[in-house]
């Protein structure tokens, strides 16, 4: 079996399986961890709360080997019926954001686009494995200038004991090695037609057996992506994340002066092709 991230000798149909993995992750963090609007835990009855201003971020830092994919979302956290109105402007044009490492290299995040105003990005920045990052991002609003801080470790890049991967008509054995600076990874294997996620825990350095039962009619498996999150990561896709008027969340955050999460994420990904 041969290891490749996102070579471009990879046959065609493999590098398209490749971007559905990267696809598929991105898909998760902008679906399943929406950015609530409203801050702080919403009590089970209705309730006189201080509004407390702040600015609301979904930052991920994340590391593919091949380009810069990191990104920075930012909102204005709102009062409900702010939210509500038909003119509301919660998304941040004019924040100064950068992310600084242990080495003191500094990189600004500037808006993507103008349709795209909520989310900052360098086309420069590409992170390194087992790095501490550090966010800043300080933006004038009508509630006063607003201030987030924040940092997170980069996990080390997913790897595989190739000579324990067994390969049969139905199944997939593998022993991943788990580190101390990841605590969830995600599974991913790809078929011509179908994929199937296996997600995993850890509690630290070690070896993981995985088995991952797929059906005989989805062919022979092409691609073996994976996943490691950091721990702001993980916990934040563990709490919960409705934003559905009336109801109780246990709203989590990861940052300092604000709400919302900033995690690292490095992906790894394997060519079956040849097992």
């Amino acid at each position: 079996m041969s290891e490749k991230s996102f070579n471009p000798e990879v046959p065609k149909n493999t590098m398209k399986t490749q971007r559905n993995f990267i696809l598929i992750l991105m898909l998760t963090f902008l679906f399943s961890c929406e950015l609530p609007h409203q801050p702080g835990p919403m009590p089970k009855e209705i309730l006189d709360l201080n509004f407390e201003p702040g600015l609301n971020i979904l930052g991920i830092v994340r590391l593919n080997g091949y380009q810069a994919e990191s990104f920075i979302y930012i909102e204005e956290v709102l009062k409900t019926k702010d939210y509500y109105a038909e003119e509301n402007e919660f998304y941040i044009t004019g924040a100064s954001v950068k992310i600084q490492n242990s080495k003191d290299s500094l990189f600004t995040f500037e808006i993507y686009d103008e349709i795209d105003s909520m989310r900052y990005t360098n086309p420069t920045f590409i992170p390194e494995e087992r790095e501490t990052y550090y966010l800043n991002v300080e933006a004038e609003t009508e509630n006063g200038e607003l201030h987030v801080t924040a940092k997170t470790t980069m996990p080390a890049i997913p790897s595989l004991d190739k000579n324990t991967i067994i390969l049969r008509d139905d199944r997939i054995l593998l022993d991943l090695i788990t580190t101390e600076d990841a605590f969830r990874y995600d599974i991913v294997l790809f078929f011509a037609e179908e994929d199937i996620r296996r997600t995993l825990y850890s509690s630290g350095p070690g070896v993981q057996t995985i088995e991952m039962k797929y059906s005989k009619a989805f062919g022979k498996p092409v691609l073996l992506g994976i996943a490691a999150y950091d721990r702001n990561l993980t916990d934040y896709l563990n709490a919960s994340s409705s934003i559905i008027p009336q109801t109780y969340q246990e709203d989590i955050s990861t940052v300092e002066g604000g709400y919302g999460c900033f995690g690292a994420i490095s992906i790894q990904t394997f060519d079956l092709g040849e097992l």
